[in-house]
């Protein structure tokens, strides 16, 4: 099961490549334009629908899962039945596995980067940059969607309030212009409306007109006229493409392009049907005065899902080209005309399409960079994955393989073969970034559940794996911090020596060891102190020897490390403010608890503060604001 902060990353990545290929696209799009010397508003608006349809397919290839054919040897009925108790072999370690690359899971605690929150009281859901970004993204969305629901909501009840036009003459003048444009039946319903000021078209699958209660002082060429332009709409089906363009803007409501997208189609759909009403009535100077007129009558229509004849903002410009122009167009693209548009954008949206992400199959020694195992692991194939196994039985150290299929395998559940990679990993190449990326670490930690015997046994090797490693490698800082981000887990004390070492080598990055050794002494400090109270350890998953938080708060007192005071003082801070514990039926007793923790923390903080108070004001201000208040 992925973490919040885990799918947040898909989303966003998804929504980011899907934004720039649709600016290559675009692009690509306009220097077609610009080289096709006989394009008409038609053509361009069919290539303008075209590419916004592409920009949704372009985010929709990066969410779809590929298809992953299932073994021959799955039981498919007994598969589909859900079993009223997992088993052990189906019960799925959490935790560090659902963590970004990188993120070693007693360090979430001090980055903020998001995922599962390990500390005393178990894992807790935190929303880090990704998930933040996400929720940003999705409040917009919802926004979006809500003003296109409104729309069709309030353009349905004006469509309610319309009251049918049973006149003669319109009777005569829809009946002239719908033959003009071959227009077949059942030709849309007209009725009148007080609430408009100029000629409006709604809906799509039964397009209705609604003209302005004004209609009548109108001469019958204007009245013809009007109607061109509205039967125009209807026959092209814009209906079609103003819902498609509202939805792109919706989906991509932060892409400028998605925006410029809906005004170019709302502007060429005008275009087009001025031409076909030219072509139908004739006489362009007196059509443009019509459109002057019918501009100046009052304000258009803005309702997402209807169509306004003084809608777009280009009036000015559309009654220019009327009064210059020569040449008109039906104002229709042809079947074959759409279909050869469709042709030229396709190849170039597959080809875009193709460039997610994945490395050449023929190109995998290194781990991508910036890789995100998440999303590959969303995206590889079974094919796929039989390919890059190839590629590694080829060559063992193609780790950029090793990496998608540990993803895939993971992804896909099949623990037995994730781990067979991920112990050829720790055992070869310890200072790659893979072994202690999510799917390798998984293995060398028991998760949230009770694993299955044969991911227990992976992890035991795992652990021994790193023991011997460390023993071969005692000077490197990058074996010392993976495997200290393995053992935290089981051995606190061994991963606390490990970080102890590395800190020593490396003077010049203190802090990089020194906040996960602080993260550990708040969690030992916090779960001795909750111990001590009778509340247990709080759901605390490090297993922490007897005795560690009482050696820490020794080794604290001493005030060697006033540094390490502060660091471990914020930690606290964090924990308490930040993670709501409750204990039923002892409710009293963990306030209390809670609240001499903070005042611990205060003291640690207010020692730090004696060599710099700089870096500790700020969560010192915020400790008191939290222990001034009744819960604190």
């Amino acid at each position: 099961m992925l973490s919040i902060e885990s799918w947040s990353a898909v989303l966003l990545q998804a929504l980011a490549g899907a934004s720039v290929r649709a600016l290559i696209l675009v692009g690509i799009a306009a220097v077609g334009l610009w080289a096709w010397r006989g394009r008409t508003a038609p053509a361009q608006h069919a290539v303008w629908t075209v590419v916004a349809a592409a920009m949704l397919l372009l985010l929709l290839g990066p969410l779809l899962p590929p298809a992953v054919p299932l073994p021959a040897d799955v039981d498919v009925a007994r598969w589909l039945r859900a079993p009223a108790e997992p088993s052990a072999a189906q019960r799925t370690p959490l935790g560090a596995a659902d963590l970004p690359v990188r993120a070693a899971p007693i360090v979430i605690a001090i980055d903020r980067r998001g995922g599962l929150w390990m500390d005393a009281v178990g894992p807790r859901v935190v929303w880090g940059w990704w998930s933040a970004a996400a929720g940003v993204y999705i409040v917009g969305l919802f926004v979006m969607l809500a003003r296109l629901a409104l729309g069709s909501f309030l353009a349905g009840r004006l469509v309610g309030r319309g009251t049918p036009v049973r006149e003669e003459r319109v009777a005569e003048a829809m009946d002239s212009v719908a033959r003009a444009q071959a227009l077949p039946m059942p030709w849309p319903q007209v009725l009148e409306s007080a609430e408009i000021a100029s000629p409006v078209v709604v809906g799509r699958q039964a397009p209705v007109i609604l003209l302005p209660i004004g209609w009548r002082e109108w001469d019958d060429w204007k009245l013809r006229a009007v109607l061109a332009h509205e039967l125009a709409h209807v026959q092209r089906d814009d209906g079609r493409t103003v819902v498609l363009a509202a939805w792109n803007r919706a989906v991509f409501w932060f892409h400028p392009l998605a925006w410029w997208l809906q005004r170019r189609l709302a502007a060429l759909c005008e275009r087009a049907c001025d031409d076909a009403a030219v072509r139908t009535v004739g006489d362009a100077p007196r059509y443009a005065q019509v459109l002057l007129e019918i501009a100046v009558a009052g304000p258009a229509l803005r309702i997402p899902t209807a169509i306004s004849m003084a809608g777009a903002s280009q009036m000015g410009a559309r009654i220019e080209r009327l009064l210059q122009s020569e040449r008109w167009s039906t104002g229709l693209t042809s079947p074959r005309g759409w279909l050869g548009i469709a042709l030229a954008v396709l190849p170039v949206v597959a080809f875009l399409s193709m460039a997610q992400g994945h490395t050449s199959l023929a190109d995998q020694r290194d781990v991508p960079r910036g890789w995100n195992w998440v999303q590959d692991g969303f995206r590889t194939s079974g094919e796929e994955a039989r390919e890059l196994e190839r590629v590694v039985a080829r060559e063992p150290e193609a780790l950029g393989a090793r990496a998608k299929l540990m993803a895939y395998y993971f992804y896909n559940a099949d623990f037995a073969a994730r781990d067979a990679h991920g112990l050829w990993v720790i055992a070869n190449r310890p200072e790659s970034e893979l072994a202690v990326a999510g799917p390798t670490l998984s293995i060398s930690q028991e998760g949230m559940r009770a694993p299955a015997e044969e991911t227990r046994r992976s992890a035991e090797r795992a652990r021994q794996l790193w023991k011997e490693q460390v023993a071969r490698h005692d000077g490197d800082m990058r074996v010392l911090e993976h495997a200290a981000d393995t053992l935290i887990w089981t051995e606190p004390e061994a991963a606390e020596r490990l970080w102890l070492r590395a800190r020593e080598l490396n003077q010049g990055d203190d802090l990089r060891w020194a906040l996960r050794l602080a993260a550990l002494y708040a969690e030992a400090v916090a779960v001795d102190h909750y111990t001590k109270a009778g509340l247990g350890s709080m759901g605390g998953r490090l297993r922490l020897p007897a005795g560690l938080g009482e050696r820490v708060r020794q080794q604290l007192a001493s005030g060697a490390d006033l540094d390490m005071l502060g660091y471990v003082g914020t930690e606290l801070v964090h924990r308490l403010i930040l993670i709501r514990e409750s204990k039923r039926g002892q409710e009293k007793e963990l306030r209390e608890a809670r609240r001499q923790l903070g005042q611990y923390a205060e003291q640690l903080l207010v020692r730090a503060s004696e060599k710099d108070p700089m870096p500790w004001a700020g969560h010192l201000r915020e400790l008191r604001e939290w222990l001034s208040k009744p819960g604190g």
